[in-house]
């Protein structure tokens, strides 16, 4: 079994922008009355094993307004989708959308990942992790913040069984060299050196807005050694 990461990163820096964008009445709607259908926040992982019933689970981290976890809800109903989001206009619409379609293998944490993967997740209990387009935190000065730092991978490597996957997506260059340099650098990551994008990858509307303002996409992609 992998030890406990302790690293005092994992609960004091902040790896995300607070972002107060407004609520529209169908996501506040949402959030009132279906999003307890889909939380899974503070749910024993005994209670989300059986909710996912018998499906493998992957986490979609940072999942802005839930694009990306309905279309592989759709695309891979043999897995339990679990998206972890601190943004509530994001959370009420996928909760609203999740709803229109009767989603069954969706669920929604609404947390700071880190902290939610050290409380509620076991060792070994995710099939894989999704992080796309992350907070770029382009300054050098705050690339402490960024998401893909060795504390956190030593944290996500403890969370997904072995075999599994980590797929990041980023419209920041930098951001994807230096995710790749983190992984190849850790012991328990097995990087793909390949950069191209991953044909099973939806566009969202985040990835149209990068596109038309000329940035390029880099799929970043690891297995759990």
């Amino acid at each position: 079994m992998v030890s406990e990461p302790t690293d005092i990163a994992l609960t004091t820096v902040r790896t995300f922008k607070m972002r107060s964008g407004r609520i529209t009445p169908s996501q506040r709607n949402a959030l009132e009355q279906v999003a307890a259908r889909f939380d899974v926040s503070s749910l024993p992982w005994a209670d989300v094993v059986e909710r996912a019933a018998g499906k493998e689970i992957i986490a979609d981290i940072g999942f802005g307004f839930g694009d990306s976890i309905l279309h592989y809800g759709q695309a891979e109903p043999e897995n339990f989708i679990i998206g972890v989001e601190v943004h509530l206009p994001g959370v009420g619409a996928l909760c609203r959308e999740a709803a229109a379609v009767d989603a069954v293998n969706i669920g929604v944490v609404v947390a700071d990942a880190r902290t939610w993967l050290l409380s509620s997740v076991p060792q070994a209990a995710l099939s894989g992790v999704r992080l796309f387009f992350p907070d770029p935190w382009p300054k050098a000065r705050h690339h402490k913040r960024r998401f893909i730092r060795s504390h956190v991978l030593t944290l996500l490597a403890t969370r997904v069984r072995t075999g599994g996957f980590l797929h990041i997506a980023t419209d920041w260059a930098d951001y994807a060299d230096d995710a790749r340099e983190q992984l190849q650098q850790h012991p328990d990551w097995v990087l793909d050196a390949g950069s191209h994008r991953r044909a099973d990858r939806p566009i969202t509307r985040f990835e149209r807005r990068a596109i038309a303002q000329g940035r390029n996409v880099e799929d970043v992609f690891a297995v759990r050694g």
